[in-house]
């Protein structure tokens, strides 16, 4: 696990300032700043509407920000658009897969950027050994390069994104819900490119809400809150729970807050005049909240009781000892008259 110290001596790829972005008046980033280094995963948090995305938007070209600044290597940067972001070297991989269906796997990889022919055509034998040799390299198999997207999986489809952004070999690359997708085996996969991608000396933003995720992955984390940078530490330095409470601005204790229930003497069933033939002769039994968390500890009494109301089948009489399994009856006034037992 990296120290502050060896993190502070890494190369700083990129470094926003001040960015702020508002849509018809509602802020969703205000004076953000954060960077990434050369050789590090930063995990980027925050709740939905945090500003995650909107600022992964403003790097990478999609959106111009208000006002703020981006540096890449300490120069001004401001593409256009993604395809001119990851040209100068940062790539994203979108929650939105930007692939185009009707073209093959290999087609959106090398999309704008497909080898030519002599003639100026597209050299699709030479394209298909480039895939090839791409997957190769990162260890991705089970896709076939001719094979349109539209006939993929999603977590297929969300690979071959990700391949999409390797094959440029950007210095940055973005990962915003890139594992939302993927099952066990392929974010194992995408987790050991990642760290290869890092000890190469690339910088990795990796946005998640899976907060297990970030902690195994990241070496510094960032919290958005309400378009605010609320903070930033290093992987260790904060809790899980500690993480939790700044995305949402208080305790967690605070939001789920311990209780305690006596159960009272209040009537919650009672039955009268109940017959089945020899078996039962007209018994009366009361039931109180106090006689029912008796026989259930409380975390369970509720669930129990609400059980019983709708497929009441048996009934245990704890101080008396007695099962008593009802039968059709040939005559009842078996009531319930209160209401069910709090947790």
């Amino acid at each position: 696990m990296p120290q502050l110290n060896q993190i502070s001596q890494r190369e700083r790829l990129l470094t926003a300032d001040g960015l702020s972005k508002a849509f018809a008046g509602v802020h969703a980033l205000q004076e953000v700043s954060f960077d990434v280094r050369g050789g590090e995963v930063h995990a980027l948090l925050g709740e939905n509407g945090a500003g995650k995305s909107t600022l992964v938007k403003v790097i990478s070209g999609v959106l111009r920000a208000d006002s703020g600044e981006v540096r890449l290597r300490d120069e001004p940067f401001a593409p256009r658009d993604p395809g001119a972001s990851l040209a100068a070297g940062v790539g994203v991989v979108f929650q939105e897969l930007p692939l185009i269906p009707d073209l093959t796997v290999m087609e959106n990889i090398y999309f704008d950027r497909q080898p030519l022919s002599p003639l100026g055509t597209v050299a699709r034998r030479r394209m298909r050994a480039r895939t090839d040799e791409l997957f190769a390299s990162i260890g991705l198999a089970g896709i076939n390069p001719t094979r349109q997207p539209r006939d993929l999986s999603v977590a297929a489809r969300q690979l071959v994104a990700i391949a999409k952004v390797l094959a440029a070999d950007p210095d940055i690359v973005v990962l915003d819900e890139a594992t939302s997708a993927l099952g066990p085996s392929e974010v194992a996969w995408l987790f050991e490119r990642t760290r290869a991608l890092a000890a190469a000396g690339k910088g990795i933003v990796f946005i998640s809400h899976r907060l297990a995720e970030a902690d195994e992955i990241s070496d510094r984390v960032t919290v958005l809150r309400n378009g605010r940078n609320v903070g930033t530490w290093t992987a260790g330095e904060i809790s899980p729970d500690g993480l939790i409470s700044a995305m949402l601005g208080r305790r967690l204790e605070q939001l789920y807050p311990e209780q305690h229930n006596t159960p009272g003497d209040e009537t919650v069933l009672a039955v009268r005049e109940l017959a089945a033939g020899r078996r039962l002769h007209h018994p009366d039994i009361r039931l109180s909240e106090e006689a029912f968390s008796r026989m259930y500890d409380q975390k369970t009494a509720a669930r129990h009781w609400r059980k019983w109301r709708h497929n009441f089948r048996l009934l245990t009489v704890a101080q008396g000892r007695a099962l008593i399994t009802l039968h059709p009856q040939t005559s009842d006034t078996a009531t319930e008259e209160a209401r069910k037992v709090q947790p």
